[in-house]
């Protein structure tokens, strides 16, 4: 370990005594996320059709909903109940309150998930875009933060294969139809050769009706992906 990597270590853990962190769920003082807290996270047990709940193996979409949702996703893996324990308000923090470091505690819940699972073979993973002016904005795309994280753990290649050209209203804010309406046209591929030919597991924090993991599936395989997977935190 380097010196200045020891110091660092020291200085974080010094400012650890003088703040310490403060849950984010029970305001009880232990980490952005206390032990208890944690232990509270609802898990996914069982894979099902993202649309309909029909058990599915590894969320794959049932033939029938296919058909009647227009959906260009093979499967969604969702890793969490979001309305359960801490996991609403870890999403929450994450986006809209500068803690990356929940990333990694997010991230880690879709690699539960993913670990055994048959498909991650060979996937490339990437993360869903953001326009360039909210994640400015912003100061990151916490999708990619967990993709980036899903990509090391599980030792699989990943990278930002896809681009928001459009800044749409935010589709939390529509209906599902609308969702649709307005996700589509706004995104492009911008790396042909990581994703031409391959398996892509899409990554994102949520997803509520699969409007954006849906279009961002179509523009990959219009460009070579040969099968789409999703795999989100949570379903909104």
């Amino acid at each position: 370990m380097k010196i200045v990597n020891i110091y660092h270590i020291l200085a974080m853990e010094f400012l650890d005594i003088l703040f310490p962190k403060v849950c984010i769920e029970c305001r009880s003082y232990g980490g952005d996320v206390c032990i208890e807290c944690v232990k509270k996270i609802e898990r996914v047990k069982t894979s099902t059709c993202f649309y309909c709940g029909k058990i599915e193996k590894n969320g794959l979409i049932c033939v029938g909903c296919r058909d009647n949702n227009d959906t260009n996703i093979t499967g969604i893996i969702t890793s969490t109940i979001y309305e359960e324990g801490p996991t609403k308000e870890m999403i929450h923090y994450l986006k809209y309150c500068g803690y990356r470091d929940l990333s990694e505690m997010l991230g880690e819940l879709i690699v539960e998930r993913l670990k055994y699972s048959i498909i991650i073979k060979g996937a490339v993973v990437v993360p869903v875009p953001m326009h360039k002016n909210r994640e400015i904005a912003r100061g990151y795309n916490q999708a990619e933060l967990l993709a980036r994280y899903v990509s090391k753990e599980l030792n699989s290649p990943g990278g930002l294969a896809l681009k928001r050209t459009k800044d749409n209203p935010q589709q939390m804010k529509l209906k599902r139809g609308k969702r649709l309406e307005n996700i589509k046209g706004s995104i492009e591929c911008i790396d042909l050769e990581l994703v031409k030919g391959k398996c892509v597991l899409l990554i994102d924090d949520v997803a509520t009706t699969g409007a954006t993991l849906s279009e961002c599936a179509r523009v990959l395989k219009d460009n070579g992906a040969k099968k789409v997977w999703g795999a989100v935190v949570a379903r909104g």
